[in-house]
């Protein structure tokens, strides 16, 4: 059975932790092939101490920043897939571990672009992101900025149940 890896940088989360990792908690997937690792980047709250209430690993992330805390928690990570998430963005579906499992059966998947849904308590610019991307990235990256708009930049491949394969062989790298 695969085995995932959920790496989350950290720095004074204790507000919006618990959250997260409830949502982590309630994944109907095998709870023993999961690990969450929390690259704490020096909190002064109780960030810690939540995650590890939670059975998270957490180590200190020197660099305080979230890019290098993700890389930390990577180098440290066991499992099949890693999954870098945000410390305050909470898994909204209770089988995802399990569709994304089913989707790297096959072969042809090499990594995954959630939905990002947002929520009422999302300001108006959070929801925008959300949907479309920022548009410093969009400038940048273009149709690559957003998985939402990969159909304007990639060749779709094939459509599956709940999950689209995309060729990104013939286009600017994907902004992950």
């Amino acid at each position: 059975m695969m085995r995932f890896s959920i790496l989350l940088p950290a720095f004074n989360e204790a507000a919006r932790l618990p959250v997260v990792l409830d949502s982590i908690a309630r994944q109907r997937y095998p709870r023993e092939n999961v690990e969450v690792l929390i690259a704490d980047g020096g909190s002064t709250d109780d960030t810690v101490g939540i995650a590890q209430s939670y059975g998270a690993h957490t180590f200190f992330n020197p660099m305080r920043r979230a890019e290098p805390g993700a890389q930390m928690a990577l180098n440290k990570a066991t499992g099949d897939v890693a999954i870098f998430m945000a410390a305050d963005t909470p898994i909204n579906d209770d089988a995802f571990l399990q569709h994304l499992a089913d989707a790297f059966e096959n072969l042809q998947v090499a990594a995954a672009f959630p939905a990002v849904v947002s929520t009422q308590q999302d300001g108006a610019t959070t929801r925008y992101i959300n949907a479309f991307t920022d548009p410093f990235n969009h400038f940048v990256y273009g149709g690559a900025a957003s998985p939402a708009s990969y159909h304007r930049t990639y060749r779709l491949k094939r459509r599956e149940k709940g999950y689209e394969i995309y060729d990104f062989k013939n286009g600017p790298s994907p902004l992950i």
